[in-house]
């Protein structure tokens, strides 16, 4: 799958699935999110993701040049896509906003306090979630929760 150092087709759909599993996982729906597979090596990264808060877009690209990433082991490459797609999601659409706040010189302990709070909702809805259902404590929840939420991979389907 893998041709002298260069990410195929089959690793940018890989990646692409990932990212939407993660975007679905956080309840990240409100971003309108493009992908690109192109070379980053410029940037010295296997993946990265460009954002906009106002505009609510994502931009979240593969590089096609695996750099220094590239194992001899398809199963770790196509972990260290799954794990770069992640990543990528969490750093831009999870913490990017708080990420634009503290460059800014302008922003308000309100505006910083508005997004940690946003941050640890996803994270509640999420994480803490997945982790009342799995132990069967908490409130009897009026949703059935999806194998997103239940943290199944591939959205509980069986994946090779």
């Amino acid at each position: 799958m893998t041709t002298k150092g260069m990410t195929t087709p089959q690793h940018f759909e890989l990646f692409k699935e990932e990212c939407k599993l993660w975007i679905e996982y956080f309840g990240l729906k409100h971003f309108q999110v493009y992908y690109e597979h192109k070379d980053l090596s410029k940037n010295g990264g296997l993946a990265q993701a460009a954002w906009g808060y106002m505009s609510m877009n994502a931009v979240i690209t593969l590089s096609t040049n695996w750099g220094d990433d590239l194992v001899d082991d398809e199963i770790a490459n196509e972990h260290t896509i799954r794990q770069n797609a992640f990543h990528e999601v969490y750093e831009g659409l999870v913490l990017g906003s708080l990420i634009i706040l503290a460059k800014s010189r302008f922003a308000t302990l309100d505006e910083i306090e508005h997004t940690s709070h946003h941050i640890v909702r996803i994270m509640e809805n999420t994480i803490f979630t997945k982790r009342d259902v799995l132990l069967g404590v908490g409130p009897k929840f009026t949703y059935t929760a999806s194998a997103y939420h239940m943290g199944l991979p591939n959205g509980g389907k069986n994946v090779k």
